[in-house]
């Protein structure tokens, strides 16, 4: 009885260590079943997609599935999150915790998508894989790149190698507030681009190749084209069900230091090559990643899926603020989820990081 009655205050204790009392969302634990959260569910799978509280031996829960009808990755998905008014002049934290119930069927794990979007469409957050049954913590600081309203989510987005329901349970969601930014001076001139061969002139000098092909797909391509005026050239071939390509991209990057409370502004000529009209919408990955480091989790920064549908050469721009002064990989790629099985070429050009 001892054991059991430490072990229940052990978990209480990391429970509402997780979720502290300062939570600026409402109803982090779901003490109060889903009152003040927002609950959506993709066109076609209302019926069966679920997001549902539950009670168990005094702990509360979300039981969320996304059904194996879901089979559209843009439209055809599954959320809960909450509209809260933040502060581009303050650092926040989110966490929450995540169980995969390991479902009798052949789906190996579950992605869940933890983000937090703010009016100007930019992206802070992370997708995590869970599995084995375990409780995982999902956990980044950001900071909004403008003051308003901030939608902070979590979701499942798509399935993992085949359709099958995808179950998790959710025991809390926590957004914080944890200080002020501590603007850090950068040294360098403002307006100076921070990328090194952003036109491709000198081929991949300074860039790297970055790649997951784990079904080992053909056609996927990350090249320059020098003919002409040089250009990142990408291209992501088609697949028969979109969740062949779920975990498959290609493409490069470069390591630039950012400084914490600084904003920077990315850009990049776009220009689609297929589908040559506006037969479908294609996402392009354009972000900064932040790796794990001493004083925080990895997280990503930015238009994290750039999704348009037009095929004119057309200029992308985003603004990104760092919460913390480190390395960053400034990525350009191409990613199968997005684009629901379906071709898609584009070349990138005239890539560009300066700070405002």
């Amino acid at each position: 009885m001892k054991a059991l009655s430490l072990s229940c205050l052990l978990s209480l204790f990391l429970l509402q260590s997780l979720c502290a009392v300062d939570s600026i969302n409402r109803n982090p634990n779901f003490d109060n079943g889903l009152k003040g959260w927002v609950v959506y569910k993709g066109k076609g799978i209302e019926q069966t997609a679920k997001v549902e509280h539950r009670s168990a031996s005094g702990e509360n829960k979300v039981f969320m599935r996304l059904p194996k009808e879901a089979t559209l990755n843009q439209s055809q998905y599954v959320k809960i999150g909450q509209y809260l008014k933040l502060s581009k002049n303050k650092k926040y934290s989110y966490k929450a915790r995540v169980k995969w119930i390991n479902p009798s069927n052949k789906l190996s794990s579950a992605i869940v998508s933890a983000w937090c979007f703010d009016a100007p469409k930019a992206y802070n957050g992370q997708d995590v894989w869970v599995k084995n049954g375990e409780l995982t913590d999902i956990q980044f600081e950001f900071s909004p790149s403008a003051t308003g309203i901030v939608d902070c989510y979590l979701a499942l987005l798509t399935h993992q190698e085949g359709f099958e329901n995808t179950d998790i349970e959710i025991h809390s969601i926590s957004i914080s507030e944890i200080g002020g930014i501590s603007k850090v001076k950068d040294p360098r001139p403002r307006k100076e681009n921070l990328i090194l061969n952003g036109s491709f002139d000198e081929s991949l000098n300074h860039w790297f190749k970055t790649s997951h092909n784990p079904l080992t797909v053909n056609g996927l391509v990350a090249r320059v084209i020098s003919k002409g005026d040089p250009r990142l050239h990408l291209e992501l071939p088609s697949a028969p069900s979109n969740t062949k390509l779920n975990n498959t991209w290609s493409g490069y990057f470069q390591t630039v230091k950012l400084y914490a409370g600084n904003t920077y502004v990315l850009s990049a000529s776009v220009n689609r090559i297929i589908p040559k009209n506006k037969q479908y919408p294609t996402i392009l990955n354009m972000f900064a990643y932040k790796p794990k480091t001493a004083l925080a989790e990895e997280s990503w920064l930015g238009s994290v899926d750039y999704k348009f549908n037009r095929a004119d050469k057309h200029q992308y721009s985003q603004e990104i603020t760092p919460t913390e002064t480190t390395d960053y990989m400034i990525t350009v790629r191409v990613f199968g989820w997005g684009n629901e099985g379906r071709p898609f070429i584009v070349n990138v050009d005239n890539v560009s990081l300066k700070r405002k």
